[in-house]
């Protein structure tokens, strides 16, 4: 699975890399404060606590929450006409999760690794709904891959260390995604960007008490982004959903 991940990200990228060249003479005809979708980013990524799943299995509960974690964002877009461009983009994450679960009179609690990635790649378009805002919508396919590390639980009263079922089971999927956004600018220098969206398979949580599963979000994001020069600008994104996340990125628009 790793490697057709990163073979869709390969080829789609390969066909940005044809498209720029042609493509960049002509850019922002649509966009009317001269933004840019033609562009290689590539961003540092920061997940912060969040509860992603509670399962009641035979009336008592059980809780996984996604930990800390850091990765790396890529994504690269190329206006192909006027209003409309393609994109694609890869994503690779560690995280710790911990969980929490009552049975048998006690509680116990540990936690596990976990390594994610994901391939997404679409096409999008926009259209000038005043002279310095953009409206864009997107939508494409995501193919996710999960795989859990192994872990333990440890009671609470007894001590006693058990290892987690699903200790290194691994979760894939092929999904659909959509998101509508806005780019507005507040000066010459600085940008806004901020959309809520939908992807299947984009997060984990049990399935029942021995394994887990994939299952899709809405979340929303917002980001400011600081334009250096007419080619070069750095940003940070927060991203809502289940947990969240911190991205701090550069650009190069072409």
């Amino acid at each position: 699975m790793s490697r057709k991940l990163l073979a869709a990200f390969g080829a789609s990228c390969s066909a940005i890399a044809i498209l720029i060249a042609p493509t960049a003479s002509a850019q922002d005809t649509a966009g009317g404060a001269d933004f840019s979708y033609t562009f290689l980013e590539a961003s540092f990524l920061h997940r912060m606590d969040g509860l992603d799943t509670q399962l009641i299995d035979g009336g008592l509960p059980s809780n996984v929450l996604a930990g800390d974690g850091n990765g790396f964002f890529l994504r690269g877009s190329v206006e192909v006409q006027e209003g409309v461009f393609v994109f694609a983009e890869y994503e690779r994450e560690e995280s710790d999760y911990d969980i929490s679960a009552a049975f048998g009179g006690e509680t116990v609690s540990g936690d596990f690794d976990v390594r994610s990635q994901s391939a997404r790649f679409g096409l999008g378009y926009f259209w000038s709904a005043s002279n310095n805002t953009d409206v864009y919508f997107q939508g494409g396919l995501s193919v996710a891959e999960f795989k859990a590390g192994t872990g333990t639980v440890i009671g609470e009263t007894s001590g006693t260390s058990i290892p987690i079922d699903f200790a290194d089971e691994s979760q894939s999927g092929v999904s659909g995604l959509a998101e509508i956004g806005l780019r507005t600018r507040f000066s010459d220098a600085i940008e806004f960007d901020a959309a809520v969206n939908y992807q299947g398979a984009r997060k984990l949580e049990l399935a029942d008490a021995d394994s887990l599963k994939l299952s899709g979000e809405i979340g929303a994001r917002a980001a400011v982004r600081f334009l250096a020069t007419d080619a070069f600008s750095i940003g940070a994104e927060f991203q809502k959903g289940t947990s969240d996340r911190l991205l701090v990125s550069v650009r190069a628009r072409f």
